[in-house]
């Protein structure tokens, strides 16, 4: 028994002294520190501060602050001057390192907003400047009674009128309303002066635009009907007077000048209005083209066609198809389109006589000319030219040489933007110098049904032609 006895007693020292060991070598749960960070640490009574709290840089949601011991929220307005030691508690976290917030009276931070100017004129430059102790304050933020921001210290007013500014900044006090009075500026008057004010047709006019003797860039210089030229040079292309005034918004519209155009028998029109865009016509580029068939050798091609006249005779007729191709001086094309300038083509249908032997040609004989309207072509677009646009189509081959022709389109009241007038060579591609007739090709009426009138025009002239001819 005392055996036993002492057996359990050297055992139950044993473990005592393996359990004292034991918690004399472990180690102590090492708590992780609250990190406690403020908006501002330097206010006015009744700002607020943000106070944000993390821990390893990871945001701790269950978090208690104090300020002076007492519990507050995480954003906080403090209604009383003084000196606030805050800290963050949080449960299984070290309490964070205490930090101090300064709290002003009303009165001891405030900014002070002033400007070079009180008054100005719109478009004058305004400079403010922020103060605080005799420091210039940056980044503080100036807004205007209309909500608007002045991110610059510089301020330049568009309409007149009173503007009231403030200056604020975090850990000040908004600035006292800084008032601004702004004026309307006198609009000044442009001068408009031209190199010569009697000129001939086709000489160009050289126009100055200026304000106190500086020049104006982006002025307009306009005909007083209205139509402004492309910059400030102007071609002028018919006998007349043309009065003149310069225009940009904000100042007071020029003087008028008065040019007037003389006669000019050396002048030759040679450019194409399409939407308002004028096109110089590069006469070397110019081309009458006919209707032929390649495998004849490019003769002209005779279509004939017929019609029943009003006492249901049927009346058979023969034409050629011809079109004009002017192009202007910029002009270029890539893959068949248009990438720059102008290409206008208009088309032409002349009567023929088969008894001639030979193909009457345009400009022989305006008579028996039908105008069948044409395209003219831009980068992008295309504006389809209607035939009674055509006021006249004169083109005076005599044998395809370099005779002068002309060709002008009128105005049309439903298509103010488009005009052309061109007097220049006009050359053939396909003609051959014999005129014999090719094989002939017949032709549906239907597809030039509209002319039928024009045709039955053209055809009487052709007979009275005929009985003329014959007569000799």
């Amino acid at each position: 028994m005392k055996k036993v006895l002492m057996f359990l007693m050297a055992s139950t020292f044993l473990l005592l002294g393996i359990g004292c060991s034991s918690d004399s070598n472990s180690t102590p749960e090492v708590l992780k520190q609250l990190e406690l960070k403020a908006s501002i640490d330097d206010i006015v009574v009744e700002e607020s501060v943000t106070f944000s709290v993390t821990a390893d840089g990871v945001a701790i949601k269950d978090v208690k602050i104090y300020a002076n011991d007492v519990e507050i929220q995480k954003v906080y307005k403090f209604i009383k001057e003084g000196t606030y030691t805050v800290i963050a508690k949080a449960k299984g976290y070290e309490n964070s390192k205490p930090i101090t917030i300064k709290v002003n009276k009303k009165g001891s931070r405030k900014l002070i907003l002033s400007a070079d100017k009180d008054e100005l004129k719109v478009g004058e430059q305004l400079t403010f400047k922020v103060m605080f102790n005799n420091e210039v304050i940056k980044d503080a933020v100036i807004t205007s009674t209309n909500g608007g921001l002045v991110s610059d210290p510089t301020w330049t007013p568009t309409e007149a009128g009173t503007y009231s500014f403030t200056a604020k900044k975090d850990g000040f006090e908004a600035s006292d309303v800084f008032v601004v009075t702004v004026f309307e500026k006198e609009k000044q008057k442009i001068s408009l002066t031209v190199d010569k004010t009697e000129v001939k047709a086709g000489e160009k006019v050289t126009f100055s635009v200026k304000v106190n003797g500086e020049v104006l860039e982006g002025a307009m210089v306009k005909l007083l009907t209205g139509n402004p030229l492309d910059g400030l040079y102007w071609e002028p292309q018919e006998v007349g007077q043309y009065t003149f005034i310069a225009v940009k918004e904000g100042y007071l519209d020029s003087n008028m000048i008065t040019v007037k155009v003389i006669e000019n028998p050396l002048f030759v029109k040679e450019y194409i209005i399409v939407d308002g865009k004028k096109y110089t016509v590069d006469k070397d580029k110019t081309k009458l083209f006919a209707y032929t068939d390649a495998s004849l050798s490019n003769q002209i091609k005779i279509y004939k066609s017929s019609y029943v006249n009003d006492n249901g005779v049927k009346v058979e007729f023969a034409y050629s198809l011809f079109y004009v191709a002017l192009y202007s001086h910029d002009y270029e094309a890539s893959n068949g389109k248009v990438v720059k300038g102008a290409e206008i083509r208009l088309s032409k249908m002349v009567l023929q006589d088969l008894e001639l032997g030979e193909v009457i040609l345009p400009g022989e004989n305006s008579d028996l000319e039908i105008n069948l309207g044409g395209d003219a072509y831009m980068k992008d677009k295309r504006v389809e030219i209607k035939s009674d646009w055509i006021q006249t189509y004169i083109v005076d081959l005599h044998g395809l040489n370099d005779e002068y022709g002309e060709l002008s389109l009128a105005h049309n009241p439903a298509i103010q933007d488009f005009v052309l007038s061109y007097n220049s060579r006009v050359q053939s591609m396909f003609y051959k110098s014999d005129k014999e007739v090719s094989a002939f090709a017949n032709n549906s009426f239907s597809e030039f049904s509209e002319y039928k009138n024009q045709i039955k025009a053209g055809l009487k002239q052709l007979e009275l032609l005929k009985a003329r001819k014959n007569r000799r």
